[in-house]
């Protein structure tokens, strides 16, 4: 594919405007550009600085329609953050038999080591500790002072292994014993949203509370189950691909840049519920080897974040789905036991492989026009 745009004149608005397109196979050498152009072409407005997305018609209506129904994620009340940069992993980040070990020798060590995941170790929806622990000795934060590693000798010995490299490092606090500055460091202390910086496709996972994240992931410091769940489907991975540039191997940088301006919709805490549900169910499938269910409920999942955007489409194909999940769903009790929560997963499970709506939403909703456009079966 190329790309092709062409300049207005004139007036001082028109100056910062352009008409531009992408051009595929039918395109050659023979092709009058300017015809092209004013067949195909989208114009854009108000140009700055920022970068700007050439799609072709169909793909920037859909845009258009995202950007009218949703509130870019950076409007919620919500902060995105990357994790912690320690400037030398090797000195800062201990396997579990060191931090035992530390812990044996002084038991005050416990305080400031903290679990913490890579970015290798965030899955969709899912995350996989690998007993890596993080010692936290962070540089203060409002009133709390930064962390004195005289009080902490066992660390501070281990520390002094790494001397000449953790007292040249760049990302160090008033002590090259201390972290870099970070004001939001009890974020870490909450249920977080986090994601790996690079990725073949969206892996957003919920992660629990005094769990620490390592740079260059980043976090949102919400257990936001409905966020976690839009962010996680086919739609948003597309607007949010759409804004950067996709490396060798179909890698992508989920830059924050990026994440912060997919916009969401605004809707009630009632119409929350059932992907508040369907998400709780899938966290769970997740950790309990349930794979066919976890993947079914992704998919519902799916279908009711269609159904947000383009809610006329799915109903003029029979696709929506999202009033009759609204009808079966509940929400796990916080005394369910495990073996009734897994059972009301197959349970939920069965009904969305067996009932007519749902299914025929599951199965058919490939074939509505923006969806298709979405998977990039058509322009």
């Amino acid at each position: 594919y190329k790309t092709f745009a062409k300049k207005e004149k004139q007036s001082a608005q028109s100056q910062r405007s352009a008409i531009a397109c992408t051009t595929g196979k039918a395109f050659n050498e023979k092709t009058d550009i300017d015809s092209y152009l004013k067949e195909n072409g989208i114009e854009f407005t108000n140009l700055t600085e920022e970068s700007w997305i050439i799609s072709s018609k169909a793909e920037d209506k859909i845009k258009k329609r995202i950007e009218k129904i949703g509130t870019p994620l950076k409007e919620w009340d919500v902060s995105i953050n990357y994790g912690i940069k320690t400037g030398l992993n090797k000195a800062f980040i201990l396997d579990g038999p060191k931090k035992d070990e530390l812990i044996a020798k002084d038991p005050k060590s416990a305080e400031i080591i903290k679990p913490v995941l890579r970015e290798r170790d965030i899955k969709r929806y899912r995350s996989e500790f690998a007993d890596l622990w993080l010692i936290n000795s962070h540089n203060g934060y409002g009133d709390v002072r930064p962390i004195n590693i005289d009080d902490y000798p066992a660390i501070k010995n281990h520390l002094d292994n790494y001397w000449i490299n953790i007292e040249k490092r760049y990302d160090k606090g008033i002590t090259p014993y201390n972290l870099r500055n970070c004001t939001y460091v009890k974020e870490f202390e909450k249920e977080k949203i986090v994601w790996g910086n690079l990725a073949l496709i969206s892996q957003f996972c919920l992660v629990k509370s005094g769990m620490y994240i390592n740079a260059p992931s980043p976090l949102i410091a919400s257990g936001n189950r409905y966020l976690l769940g839009v962010l996680n489907s086919s739609l948003a991975d597309h607007y949010i691909r759409s804004r950067g540039v996709t490396r060798n191997g179909g890698y992508f940088e989920y830059k924050p840049m990026f994440v912060e301006h997919f916009p969401i919709p605004k809707i009630s805490i009632s119409q929350q519920r059932p992907f508040e549900v369907l998400v709780d169910c899938i966290l769970f499938a997740k950790e309990n080897n349930m794979k066919i269910e976890a993947d079914t409920f992704e998919s519902v999942v799916d279908g009711m974040v269609y159904d947000l955007y383009f809610e006329d489409e799915m109903k003029s194909d029979n696709c929506y789905i999202t009033d009759r999940i609204g009808e079966i769903v509940k929400p796990f009790k916080e005394d369910d036991s495990n073996e009734f929560k897994k059972e009301y997963i197959e349970k939920l499970h069965a009904f969305c492989r067996n009932d007519k709506t749902v299914f025929r939403g599951l199965i058919h909703r490939r074939n509505v026009k923006v969806v298709k456009i979405i998977n990039g079966e058509t322009k």
